[in-house]
């Protein structure tokens, strides 16, 4: 009962500017199997930068550098369900 209350109660929050563009873009990207494909490759290519963490300010940089990010796969998950 109290997870669906702060659900209902998160739900009608209101959002941030930058949280709705992103959750559009994510939308848009995903109906998109083109614009998904693109930003899946394009994320492979930025794979090494995100995985260095010198941009992060201050304590972000601690907390970053205690973890790590996955390796991205380098076969998409609808090639692998293909073969």
């Amino acid at each position: 009962r109290m997870l669906v209350a702060l659900r209902a109660r998160a739900s009608r929050a209101p959002q941030a500017r930058w949280e709705r563009r992103l959750a559009r873009l994510a939308a848009w990207v995903l109906r998109h199997p083109g614009a998904y494909r693109g930003t899946s490759a394009l994320a492979r290519l930025l794979e090494a930068g995100l995985r260095r963490t010198p941009w992060l300010p201050g304590p972000l940089r601690a907390w970053a550098r205690a973890r790590e990010l996955p390796r991205l796969s380098r076969k998409s998950f609808h090639r692998t369900l293909r073969r």
